[in-house]
């Protein structure tokens, strides 16, 4: 499990964006482990990587969503009768 920010008490998850321009040094490296375990790193440089960066930054948000975050009611539910929808 992430660390939870202190301030918002949120699982926090890093994306480093554009590693392709410049890469990260040493010392920013060690300060987002301190800050979180879920970090990932960016770039669409080349399409095929973009591709599993994306699908793996997918796979992180869904993984951190709260307990019980897809089973919501149905958003159209939540508004109006049955009888209304046709």
């Amino acid at each position: 499990m992430c660390p939870i920010s202190q301030e918002t008490k949120k699982t926090l998850l890093i994306v480093v964006n554009k590693i392709d321009q410049v890469k990260p040094n040493e010392e920013f490296l060690t300060s987002i482990r301190e800050a979180s375990v879920e970090i990932i790193f960016v770039s669409s440089v080349d399409p095929a990587l973009r591709d599993l960066q994306i699908n793996a930054l997918k796979q992180a948000l869904i993984r951190l969503c709260p307990k019980g975050f897809f089973n919501g009611p149905a958003l159209l539910g939540t508004f109006c009768h049955p009888a209304v929808w046709w």
